[in-house]
């Protein structure tokens, strides 16, 4: 029976580290059908790695492997967390990334593999041992010491400052077009402001309306060109919050990042319009 494996590194599409963990897999794993969610989060980068796998595991059905590799390079205390969820796995190297997935404590086991010597590529050696392990010999996995304590990471939190009625969040990703996806979500705007008119700050550049979709902005507008170039707020498909600027292309005019300076990190703040 065919297995679905997805894979998500930090590792980047230039060099051939992607395929030969990919060779690694086919050699090791019959069957397997290998899908990839991105080899493009910043390095060392688990927060970002943590909005992209967040939004895209739950797509996929049960019974699938997720191999997950941010900073996957040997430390001498370096060890490999795998968790078993709905009959899914889940394999990081322990970087934080699962005490944010998992802050609940909802799944059904997370066990420890220690690496006892240097291996110098974690993901091709070690994690393909591991899955071929979950699939032959599943009493392996479960034979695997718990976890006492994994390494903790915090989200940045939305804040709401009642005194001058302030909701204040961050900018948590940017996406290929350069549009700034923030923590900000639909519910907290009703939350706090409900159907009432709001101002966004998004570093000192001031939105006032919130489009429900992309092209809502050019929607009974006869030349759709001439609003090519306009900053806007949309909700994304997940209900974030993001800043985009309509039909720029990041890699020759700009987009949100480059050209309002909207960097991971930065705050957004909305108030009463």
């Amino acid at each position: 029976m065919s297995r679905i494996i997805t894979l998500m590194s930090d590792l980047g599409i230039k060099d051939y580290g992607v395929s030969v963990w990919k060779a690694s897999l086919i050699s090791n794993v019959p069957n397997c059908q290998i899908i990839d969610i991105s080899h493009q989060i910043d390095a060392y980068n688990v927060l970002e790695a943590h909005y992209i796998f967040l939004n895209s595991y739950q797509e996929f059905p049960q019974g699938t492997i997720h191999l997950i590799g941010i900073d996957a390079v040997y430390k001498k205390d370096a060890r490999i967390l795998i968790v078993k969820k709905d009959e899914s796995y889940f394999l990081s190297i322990d970087n934080g990334l699962f005490s944010l997935l998992f802050s609940d404590g909802t799944y059904e086991f997370m066990k420890v593999h220690s690496l006892e010597k240097h291996d110098s590529f974690i993901l091709k050696n070690s994690f393909t041992h591991l899955v071929k392990k979950i699939i032959e010999d599943n009493d392996y996995i479960k034979n695997l010491p718990e976890v006492d304590s994994i390494k903790e990471l915090k989200l940045p939190q939305v804040l709401y400052r009642e005194a001058n009625q302030t909701l204040i969040g961050n900018v948590i990703y940017i996406d290929n077009f350069g549009n700034a996806i923030t923590n900000i979500k639909r519910e907290d705007i009703q939350e706090y402001f409900g159907n009432k008119r709001i101002r966004i700050n998004a570093n000192f550049r001031f939105i006032t309306k919130v489009y429900e979709y992309y092209e809502e902005i050019v929607e009974n507008v006869e030349d759709k060109s001439l609003r090519n170039g306009e900053i806007m707020a949309l909700y994304n498909e997940n209900d974030y919050l993001e800043i985009a600027i309509y039909k720029s292309n990041p890699k020759t005019t700009g987009g949100a990042e480059s050209l309002l300076g909207l960097k991971t990190g930065i705050q957004i703040k909305i108030n009463l319009d």
